[in-house]
């Protein structure tokens, strides 16, 4: 196991570096954003003088390397428009993503589990109706329509709820429900637990406790349950890892929500380099990190996973 996880993290490491340096060039194709910070009449001398400011006159190569020696350690740079440290940018929106992303997995698993789990044991009735339509709407209706629906009715009509910005509890309300109930959150929850329940109940197992005696609650979360949960262990693994990349752009953007996703936004329109690198550095990170987390905890929750 020891040696499967010390290849896992080496693995991690060429593909951090890897994207280090698929990040960096890309994001200098974008164009230089000396040309967005000063006036267009700007003179070339003025030009070369913020350039050089900004240390984007050295050659590539050279800035990278300064990057990487930075970023190893935990230095980002100074975000281009705000002028302020990324690190300090990064830890005030992540900690607002992750309120309302984790707000919306918490409501997604309560809602998810027993209503995939019913489904599964009343395959074909009104309950798995419910769920499988339930999956099929949070995955066709775009995010940004459920969005201004719910402002135009709650916040519009109703005025019993605040329209956008991050303030008390009520602030929440509407963003973590359009974030459970569209893209891949609740439906994914739904989808993976009840195929995974269906495939469980009729293993040969099941059928041996039931001829056992067990009672039906032993056998449907003690070992239908338990088998069945780990793809969506790793479901909900990478949704964390997308949390610190924000929780939904355009969640966080219609509902003009501080966060993350918001931040990204900003950064590629203004090509601030320091702060996408930064970003998109740090969720393949998490990405890399969850991967390898979930690898180690299947060996735990299926004792027929064995690692060489």
């Amino acid at each position: 196991m020891s040696r499967y996880i010390l290849g896992r993290v080496l693995q991690g490491v060429i593909v951090l570096v890897g994207a280090s340096i698929l990040i960096f060039v890309l994001v200098r194709l974008t164009g230089n954003p000396v040309y967005l910070l000063l006036p267009m009449e700007a003179s070339q001398e003025e030009v070369a003088r913020v350039s050089s400011k900004l240390g984007l006159d050295k050659p590539i190569h050279e800035q990278y390397l300064i990057f990487a020696s930075n970023t190893v350690r935990g230095d980002f740079g100074e975000s281009i428009r705000y002028k302020r440290p990324v690190a300090e940018l990064l830890g005030y929106r992540f900690q607002n993503s992750l309120r309302l992303g984790g707000a919306a997995l918490v409501l997604a698993i309560l809602i998810g589990l027993p209503l995939g789990v019913l489904a599964a044991l009343r395959r074909g009735g009104a309950i798995d109706i419910v769920a499988r339509g339930i999956a099929v709407f949070g995955q066709s209706v775009p995010s940004f329509w459920l969005g201004i629906v719910l402002i135009a009715v709650f916040a519009g009509w109703l005025k019993v709820l605040p329209a956008a910005l991050m303030g008390g509890p009520e602030t929440y309300v509407l963003p973590v429900i359009t974030l459970t109930l569209t893209g891949f959150l609740l439906s994914g929850v739904l989808r993976f637990l009840r195929s995974g329940m269906l495939e469980e109940l009729g293993a040969e197992y099941i059928k041996l406790a039931r001829a056992k005696g067990q009672p039906e609650r032993v056998v449907i979360w003690k070992h239908a349950f338990k088998n069945a949960s780990t793809p969506l262990v790793t479901f909900i693994g990478f949704y964390l890892a997308m949390l610190i990349g924000g929780a939904s752009l355009v969640v966080e953007t219609v509902f003009a929500w501080p966060g993350v996703g918001t931040l990204l936004y900003e950064a590629i329109t203004s090509r601030d380099f320091p702060v996408v690198q930064a970003v998109a550095l740090i969720t393949v990170a998490g990405f890399v990190v969850v991967n390898i987390l979930i690898d180690i905890l299947y060996g735990y929750l299926d004792p027929r996973v064995r690692y060489q």
